[in-house]
């Protein structure tokens, strides 16, 4: 009898666990992800932006260096 209830108990134990990490684990590690990964793509953008701005400077004073 004691054997069958801590099955039961140990079986609970389980579920909530598994109600746990669905209700408030993987959605704040989904929001936490979704705020690296959108940070990560703005530092990115404004690198790009950056990198194009100083080849366009490096293309003109090479021009004016030509003439």
């Amino acid at each position: 009898m004691r054997q069958e209830w801590s099955i039961v108990i140990y079986l609970l134990g389980v579920v909530s666990a598994v109600y746990l990490l669905f209700r408030y684990i993987i959605p704040f590690a989904l929001k936490f992800l979704g705020v690296v990964l959108g940070a990560a793509f703005y530092l990115i953008m404004w690198v790009v932006i950056v990198f194009c701005v100083l080849l366009l400077v490096a293309y003109l004073v090479n021009m004016a260096r030509k003439r």
